[in-house]
């Protein structure tokens, strides 16, 4: 499942992730731009280990993003469902420590290598 949060509008790199996926066999679901996180609960009753995929190129702010992922890890907590999130954003978070199952990539490049 791949999205934009709230207030984000780059959304040309997520259509080609999209694009790739599709390419390789995946099954997608594209949610499309300005997709609050408490949405995303209405997926988790179709299937236990979904993979939701977003970028963050202007949001959240950078006072913001630790809250946005805090949000995400209690959204995500005791299920089997990925999170991964790639953007210029990232590199704020990627000394933190989240338990849940969460990855953060600097770059479309780098995140089509490992899918």
């Amino acid at each position: 499942m791949l999205f934009l949060p709230e207030n984000e509008i780059h959304e040309l790199g997520l259509l080609y992730v999209n694009y790739e996926l599709l390419l390789k066999g995946n099954r997608t679901i594209y949610l499309g731009q300005n997709l609050p996180l408490d949405n995303l609960k209405c997926f988790f009753d179709y299937q236990e280990d979904l993979c939701f995929i977003t970028s963050l190129t202007v949001k959240p702010y950078n006072s913001k993003i630790e809250d946005y992922f805090n949000q995400v890890e209690s959204l995500l907590e005791n299920s089997k469902h990925e999170f991964i999130a790639v953007g210029r954003r990232t590199s704020l978070l990627k000394a933190k420590d989240y338990k849940s199952n969460i990855s953060f990539f600097n770059s479309i490049a780098d995140i089509l290598k490992v899918i």
